[in-house]
């Protein structure tokens, strides 16, 4: 919730200075290739890292090397996405890639949850079934969405009409 609000925000304050033709300082130079680099990678880490550790100590191993190949692909897709964008339009891709994260991550969990639990817990499947049943985090899951969905329609920004001077 908090990052959908925080990146309207930040869009409508970039949107309302590049219409005003005020210079943004943190938009007026372009960020280095080692500093795209860094950001990339380490929002990537920052996402992935945890869940890939998850799948290490349940032993999917699969999953780990899916995952950390996901993690590596989507960083180097942000550095090369970002390259020349400023204001709005690295906005944008940064929102979009945020969003692209987070629906892994709940795809992820939706459907590797649960051999994940059965391994921490050392019992079947069919354990954690009986205990949490198959349908709660896909349950859960939309209701994450709707409420995201909600929260998007409730902060989008209204057009304003310039104000003559």
């Amino acid at each position: 919730t908090l990052t959908i609000v925080m990146l309207r925000r930040f869009l409508a304050l970039r949107r309302q200075s590049e219409a005003a033709g005020e210079p943004v300082r943190s938009a007026v130079k372009l960020m280095t290739p080692a500093a795209r680099a860094a950001v990339a990678a380490g929002t990537y880490m920052a996402f992935f890292l945890w869940l890939i550790q998850i799948a290490w100590r349940s032993n999917d191993r699969v999953s780990a090397a899916i995952l950390t190949g996901l993690m590596v692909g989507l960083a180097v897709w942000k550095f090369v996405s970002l390259r020349g964008k400023i204001g709005v339009a690295a906005m944008r891709t940064v929102s979009w890639h945020l969003t692209l994260a987070w629906a892994i991550i709940l795809v992820v969990l939706n459907l590797r949850l649960d051999v994940w639990m059965a391994a921490a817990r050392e019992c079947s499947v069919a354990e954690i079934h009986r205990l949490l049943p198959a349908w709660v985090i896909p349950l859960l899951t939309l209701a994450l969405v709707l409420w995201a969905g909600f929260v998007l329609v409730l902060t989008k920004p209204t057009p304003r009409t310039p104000t003559p001077r």
